[in-house]
């Protein structure tokens, strides 16, 4: 196997170690090829792209790798550590904060992570958890990966008497009624400006594999059905007199104001999230 643009002796060593041989595209490899290229140097992202379309076109291969733009080892890229594996998922997204949010159910992930000390241990033989986690993209398209408080609950194994975990290979089955986008996306303003009450019944969690322990145990086809539900920010509603303050961060579903005599202060610097 032949393969092209290699940077760093990192790489060559890698290669080397796989068996796989190098074809430099020039000498020391191409520069510059990152987004900032393309748009200001036209005519050079022009010459490598067809450095590397005749490469192609001769060598005709059958598998073509193309890395991520980031940088691996930069401290702000995104490194998604927990819930790799196929996983029950739910997809939802607000035009009012312009964040996509995908929430993950346990399943198999690349190490640990502890709740009670927030620590996460990278294991390489990849086991089974049953942390729930967020996957957050603002509307920067800032990555970040929270960990839910939510869990599965504590159902025991026959075998070893420990908890069981879930969550790899599993499905998750939308409630009826929950709005949602064309694709399938939960719309979570159209959630919130109808629901009536601080929490609904989001779906369920069904299917995939339960296993005894995190590593080299006993696992099984799941036949247990998770409810999941979701907490909604609460309905304030002013229909008295008077002066309420909203502290930093204060979320609501939805806000009116019914009474004339009454006020709603937001402090100064202070956000508030009403949808």
């Amino acid at each position: 196997m032949r393969l092209f643009r290699i940077d760093g002796l990192e790489q060559l060593g890698a290669c080397d170690f796989l068996g796989f041989e190098v074809l430099t595209t020039a000498p020391g490899g191409l520069d510059g090829i990152n987004p900032k290229t393309r748009a200001g140097d036209p005519a050079h992202w022009r010459a490598s792209v067809e450095v590397i379309a005749e490469i192609l076109a001769r060598y005709r291969p059958q598998v073509v790798f193309c890395p991520h733009q980031a940088d691996l080892n930069a401290p702000s890229t995104f490194k998604q550590g927990l819930n790799d594996y196929h996983s029950a998922k739910v997809e939802s997204f607000s035009e009012t904060t312009g964040a996509n949010y995908d929430t993950l159910f346990g399943g198999i992930s690349a190490g640990t992570f502890d709740t009670q000390t927030g620590v996460f241990t990278p294991d390489p033989d990849l086991p089974f958890n049953n942390v729930i986690t967020t996957i957050i993209i603002d509307r920067n398209g800032h990555y970040t990966q929270d960990v839910m408080t939510a869990a599965f609950p504590t159902i025991l194994s026959q075998t070893n008497s420990q908890p069981l975990l879930f969550g790899a290979g599993a499905e998750f089955f939308l409630a009826g009624g929950i709005p949602t986008y064309d694709n399938g996306v939960v719309n979570l303003d159209e959630l919130m400006a109808t629901a009536t009450t601080d929490q609904l019944v989001l779906g369920w969690v069904f299917g995939g594999i339960e296993a005894d322990q995190p590593n080299f145990g006993h696992s099984t086809a799941s036949n247990n059905v998770f409810t999941v539900t979701i907490d909604l920010p609460p309905f304030i509603d002013l229909d008295t007199p008077g002066v309420v303050d909203a502290g930093p961060g204060t979320q609501a579903r939805r806000l009116l104001v019914e009474n004339p005599d009454a006020t709603y202060v937001i402090g100064a610097g202070d956000d508030l999230t009403a949808y």
